[in-house]
């Protein structure tokens, strides 16, 4: 089994062509795709539905037709909103494909301020916005190309990306003053997220990862919600859950062997917290499952 992997590091496309483009629905058997981050740039286009994405600590109500524009690094996630289904793609690729060469001046002027969180533009582009006007061409044409069996189809690929770069870059404008020290607090908050998907099945307290971050109780639980949009104890035990979820779907283990290797002592506490957060109990969650063959391709 996969574990979820808040750091993703998986290739999308390979390595001479690190471009891939998926779909997805909600609600997936796991009815989310936690928070992670990546190296890659990624656009979220909704197809269909409505739901809920979690970018940059903010959290979007998404509607069909809206666009999110994920830098590399950022911290974000995608979630059912209530009983709501959602529809959407999801287009990765590395900036290494559009320029090689580090010094070039397309690589300093836009592709660097971007991966490097120097330059802010809009994130959340709803259908009314100006920007989902530019790009959504581009972006229904890197849908159809992904499937393309002919190589020359590459080079369409290529010129939709610099199209959209373009327009992002067009947009942006200097990151404000606090930059830096958001910067440095979603580093900090990422090594905790990290040090979290190692130690989840531990008893991790508020004070131990404070000082593992290095702050102070107090601006460590502000900093992380901050962050993540979650108090430190939601967020753990979020994590468990989904944790959890995977293990009911792709392993054998009893249920109360599952509630225990994710931390949880209290076996009907583990019982009322998934069942709130699934709409199930965990034996139904793991029969209705593994019972329907749907879920993100990604």
């Amino acid at each position: 089994m996969n574990q979820l992997q808040m750091h993703e590091t998986k290739t999308h496309g390979d390595l001479t062509f690190p471009f891939a483009v998926y779909g997805g629905n909600l609600p997936e058997y796991i009815h989310s795709y936690p928070l992670h981050w990546h190296e890659e740039f990624e656009i979220i286009y909704i197809a269909a539905g409505q739901g809920c994405v979690t970018l940059l600590s903010e959290q979007h109500l998404c509607h069909a037709g809206d666009i999110l524009l994920v830098a590399p690094g950022d911290l974000h996630a995608i979630y059912q909103y209530h009983d709501f289904h959602m529809e959407y793609f999801t287009i990765l690729f590395r900036f290494s494909l559009l320029e090689e060469n580090p010094d070039s001046v397309c690589e300093q002027l836009f592709l660097q301020p971007i991966a490097e969180h120097t330059v802010d533009f809009p994130r959340h582009l709803s259908g009314t916005h100006p920007l989902n006007a530019l790009l959504l061409p581009y972006i229904k044409d890197l849908t159809r190309h992904q499937r393309s069996p002919f190589p020359e189809y590459r080079l369409m690929i290529k010129s939709d990306l610099y199209a959209v770069l373009y327009h992002i870059s067009h947009s942006a404008t200097a990151a404000g003053p606090d930059g830096a020290l958001r910067e440095k607090n979603v580093r900090n908050m990422k090594s905790i997220l990290s040090y979290l998907m190692r130690c989840y099945a531990s008893p991790i307290s508020v004070r131990e990862a404070a000082e593992i971050a290095g702050y102070s109780e107090s601006y460590f639980m502000k900093c992380f919600r901050e962050v993540t949009g979650r108090s430190f104890t939601q967020y753990l035990n979020l994590y468990r859950l989904e944790i959890a979820a995977e293990k009911l779907l792709n392993t054998d283990a009893s249920v109360l062997e599952i509630a225990q290797d994710c931390g949880y002592n209290n076996f009907s506490y583990f019982i009322r917290s998934f069942s709130a957060r699934f709409g199930r109990s965990p034996s139904r969650y793991r029969r209705d499952g593994r019972d329907t063959d749907i879920g993100s391709n990604r």
